[in-house]
């Protein structure tokens, strides 16, 4: 009997390496493999279908996979984590699934699973797959099951997952029990699950540990995150508990980034020393922050900030924080990354502004360069309408080529202006197989400029539909037989080697003994 996985959703998993054929697992397999899938549907295979073999690795064991391109779905699901599922279709049970059964709960499974007579094999992080998820009953079942092996070697990942996701039963069970697992637990493990717990915004797991009386060990990392997660109830414990109060740049600084305007503020009430750098205001103007930029302005600090602010608002598009700036009275920095930003990023609204902005226009030849690399030929176009000087080198047409942007070479070649290109061009497409731009040279009637690199990457990278390009192209064929031969015989690559055996192309007798005919 076959099956098929699929989520809650009715979402079918197709083999990744190729579309038209869908992952087909039967009894012994169907429980290796789970990810996000929890449910099963028994198929049939019609008559005529087509299937492939794969060999998969699932921990450690080498398993084989079935995929088919024609399947027969029944419409019934079965969830897998239910022991009738298990039982209905004897399912081989697998060590990931029992982590996921102790992950999920299910006492009911490991019950059975126990009693099954089956090999009990499993990996040995159980128990923190049932901490991490505050399944008591599960630990219980492990706890009086020990006699089968369930081992504990380290506490951390227990107290982390607990700690983690604000189980306090369940750290409380772990402390009523560690004499008897015999378990320790280091300084870097109590500081992990501090700044963990800080960051969650889990003030019942601080306090758990403030109230067990020991050394509590701990690092900048606590407040720095709470700040940057927006957790002002966090910082209030913090600054009340007594304890040091371990704090960086980072606490103001990704706290105004991520638009935490309640934490300035608190912190600007603290009366701690307020500690920040230039990246609290430039980064609020990349993420957008129009309203922390404004609280920065009223709020009396020291306002520190670099080219990076109006840079960064421009290479993301944001000219609201532009505008901002504009008419913020205060000394605008920035250099050309602005509009070679923009334009690479094809933000035309930047552009726009800039040009109507009556500012000083900062840019550089990687605006058009980088714009032609990515493939964006809207904004080639308003540089060209823009009435401004166009700056471009030899690179822009170059990496077009090679980026495979065929639409970005026929704009250049309507657009009038003067075309500057080099053998890196043609080398470039070639080297990166993209035949579609090779043709359209051939048929550009612009001069073509390549030399022996073009046919030598397409054979280092193995691109043989771009080999049989060039044989066939009527071109003339400039290449190394050495250099072709050996690089292909020194990697295996005997594909590569086939096809120059079989070109028909003249290849000198010393270098066809030596790479082909051995």
């Amino acid at each position: 009997m076959y099956f098929i996985t699929s989520t809650a959703f009715n979402n079918i998993k197709k083999d990744a390496s190729n579309n038209e054929y869908v992952n087909i697992c039967d009894n012994k397999h169907v429980l290796l493999d789970l990810y996000s899938n929890e449910y099963i549907k028994v198929v049939s295979i019609p008559q005529h279908s087509n299937n492939i073999f794969k060999i998969y690795s699932v921990f450690g064991v080498q398993q084989k996979y079935i995929r088919y391109d024609k399947i027969i779905v029944s419409d019934t699901k079965y969830y897998l984590f239910n022991l009738r599922t298990i039982i209905k279709f004897n399912l081989t049970v697998s060590p990931k699934y029992i982590a996921l059964v102790c992950a999920l709960g299910h006492v009911d499974i490991l019950e059975w699973w126990k009693n099954s007579g089956l090999e009990l094999t499993y990996l040995s992080s159980l128990y923190s797959w049932a901490s991490t998820y505050g399944h008591l009953n599960v630990l219980n079942w492990l706890k009086s099951n020990k006699d089968l092996g369930f081992l504990i070697k380290t506490f951390s990942n227990e107290l982390m997952g607990a700690s983690h996701n604000g189980h306090i039963d369940v750290l409380d069970w772990w402390f009523n029990h560690k004499s008897e697992f015999g378990l320790t637990y280091s300084e870097h493990d109590i500081k992990d699950v501090m700044d963990s717990a800080s960051a969650r915004g889990h003030i019942n797991v601080l306090e758990w540990w403030f109230n067990t009386g020991l050394s509590l060990k701990y690092s900048y990392l606590s407040i720095d995150r709470a700040s940057e997660c927006g957790h002002i109830n966090v910082l209030e414990w913090w600054k009340h508990s007594g304890l040091e109060f371990k704090y960086s740049y980072s606490s103001i600084d990704r706290a105004s980034e991520l638009g935490h305007i309640n934490v300035l503020e608190w912190w600007k009430n603290s009366g701690y020393r307020l500690i920040y750098s230039s990246d609290a205001i430039d980064k609020a103007s990349a993420t957008g922050y129009v309203n922390v930029l404004e609280w920065w302005k009223n709020s009396g600090l020291i306002l520190k900030y670099s080219n990076n602010a109006i840079d960064y608002a421009s290479g993301r598009g944001h000219v609201n924080v532009l505008e901002w700036w504009k008419n913020s009275g205060l000394l605008l920095k920035y250099t050309s990354h602005t509009l070679d930003c923009g334009s690479e990023n094809n933000y035309i609204n930047v552009l726009e502004w800039w040009k109507n902005s009556e500012l000083k226009l900062k840019y550089s030849i990687v605006a058009i360069d980088n714009t032609s690399a990515r493939g964006h030929v809207n904004v080639l176009e308003w540089w060209k309408n823009s009435g401004l000087k166009l700056k471009y080198s030899i690179v822009t047409i170059n990496n077009a080529s090679s980026f495979g942007c065929v639409n970005v070479l026929e704009w250049w070649k309507n657009s009038r202006l003067p075309l500057e290109y080099s053998s890196n061009a043609i080398n470039g497409a070639s080297r990166n197989g993209y035949i579609n731009v090779l043709e359209w040279w051939k048929n550009s009637g612009l001069k073509l400029k390549y030399d022996e690199l073009a046919i030598i990457n397409a054979s280092k990278n193995k691109y043989i539909n771009v080999l049989e390009w060039w044989k066939n192209s009527g071109l003339k064929l400039k290449y190394s037989e050495k250099v072709v031969l050996s690089n292909a015989y020194l990697n295996g690559y005997r594909d590569v080697l086939e096809w120059w055996a079989n070109s028909g192309l003249k290849l000198k007798k010393k270098y066809y003994d030596l790479y082909i005919k051995n």
